[in-house]
């Protein structure tokens, strides 16, 4: 799973009111890549899980054209329609993030997110949860399996 936080995930004060109320003010995104066995020199990509604004895009296996070689391109977006933020297929080749491990963490950064109430919405109807925290991690799997 690769995970993105992004603050102020909602609309832009630009749009009307009415579109501005929904989104959050965390926003955590992330892609879940479903790979043939776990050595990075030795795998196939067999299906891809990506959250969206509602319940996950699922691919399995992923369209060529949303590869770059053995990479998975994906996009951060506004979706306009309900008013949220997502991450997307896309056939555009961008940039490489480093990517650190959950137990690379220290100690200390590895707590703050699993003990960061990051649901700002009126009565936590988000349920906005950081997608790797502890007890939370193997429900995104499982509900994201797309096999």
């Amino acid at each position: 799973m690769y995970g993105w936080y992004f603050p102020k995930a909602r609309a832009p004060l630009i749009l009307p009111l009415t579109l501005r109320i929904f989104g959050h003010r965390n926003g955590w995104e992330y892609a879940i890549v479903w790979l043939d066995n776990p050595t990075p020199d030795n795998s196939t990509i067999l299906g891809v899980s990506l959250s969206a604004a509602v319940g996950w895009s699922k691919e399995s296996p992923p369209k060529e054209k949303y590869l770059d070689g053995d990479n998975l391109k994906v996009a951060y977006y506004y979706n306009h329609i309900v008013g949220g933020t997502a991450v997307k297929y896309t056939e555009e080749v961008g940039e490489f993030q480093d990517v650190i491990t959950w137990d690379q963490l220290p100690k200390l950064p590895r707590d703050l997110l699993n003990n960061t109430d990051w649901d700002y919405t009126p009565f936590n109807v988000a349920h906005l949860k950081m997608p790797m925290k502890d007890g939370v991690f193997m429900k995104k799997l499982k509900s994201a399996y797309p096999f």
